[in-house]
């Protein structure tokens, strides 16, 4: 029966069911609010541009590798360091130079960890009650300028997301940057395929447009990062509460890499201790953020077992 639901039938079940309140904020676009077909060819497309830059593959893991000897070769062993804005701040930069090629830097940082702070008190406030909230209470203009002040925090980032995008357009046109073949992050290989089906069609009305792409690169920055960096503080919290695994990965590390080199994902086969961390504090993670309903299914058809 489960195969035929989810595998003969897959597309029955494409469609998700999101809070009214977040929906609203990319307006049914993106990858995290939309359903459907619209979210079939966007999530497809997404995969491939995020696999030729490099993810799932030994060009991440050198990206990430460079980011975090960059945060942590200068810290010395009595310094005192705030883990949850630290891993922040090392996933933040990885997502931006997937989705944009550039890294938080001195001109930058404050604003960052301005917007950080904003979101951690926004998650505070923000409760089930409000996922709960029904349409047209998201529709009346009265109440929604009432939620669209618990949002701000929310609705600053993708004011960052829409004024990179449009800073990277503006760069094309008068020329300070060009798009090549191969392009380097996800803004230009989405600004590459829309021209590209300009060019083909002669018209504007495919779902590969600005407005998607300024959803579709807001959802990947809140989701990646947000997720990610309370996986690593998390993971971080436990290892510092528990000596004796951390010994036992040490020996394990040890023994993988003979001490001069960093850990690869071609060591996994060597690290079983590590490798059970990693899995218990995902499990973790998944149960800290069990109230969110993103990653919900409704169904669109039936599916019967066999008799």
């Amino acid at each position: 029966m489960a195969t035929d639901a989810f595998v003969k039938k897959g597309q029955s079940f494409a469609e998700r069911w999101e809070p009214p309140i977040f929906a609203a904020l990319n307006d049914g676009l993106g990858l995290v609010s939309s359903s459907g077909d619209y979210w079939v060819e966007q999530k497809r497309f997404t995969l491939h541009v995020l696999r030729n830059l490099g993810v799932s593959r030994n060009l991440m893991e050198e990206r990430i590798l460079e980011e975090f000897h960059l945060r942590l070769d200068n810290i010395s062993p009595n310094e005192i360091i705030d883990a949850d804005s630290l891993f922040g701040l090392i996933t933040a930069n990885i997502l931006n130079r997937v989705l944009f090629s550039y890294s938080f830097d001195d001109k930058n940082l404050e604003f960052y960890f301005e917007s950080k702070r904003k979101h951690e008190e926004h998650y505070k406030i923000l409760g089930f009650y409000h996922l709960c909230l029904p349409k047209w209470v998201v529709k009346t203009p009265f109440l929604r300028s009432t939620l669209d002040t618990l949002m701000e925090p929310i609705l600053e980032s993708k004011h960052f997301v829409r004024a990179n995008i449009t800073e990277r357009i503006r760069a094309i046109k008068d020329g300070t940057r060009e798009i090549g073949e191969d392009p380097s992050d996800y803004v230009d290989s989405f600004l590459l395929h829309m021209d590209k089906l300009r060019k083909e069609s002669g018209e504007d009305d495919s779902s590969f447009n600005l407005e998607t792409l300024v959803a579709n690169v807001f959802d990947l920055y809140e989701a990646g990062q947000n997720s990610t960096s309370r996986t690593l503080s998390l993971g971080f919290f436990y290892l510092l509460h528990n000596p004796r695994l951390v010994k036992k990965i040490r020996e394990e590390l040890r023994n993988a890499t003979g001490g001069t080199r960093d850990v690869l994902q071609s060591d996994k086969p060597r690290t079983p201790w590590l490798n059970a961390a990693i899995n218990h504090d995902i499990e973790l993670t998944t149960i800290w953020r069990s109230y969110e309903n993103s990653s919900s299914r409704k169904s669109t058809g039936d599916s019967k077992g066999k008799e």
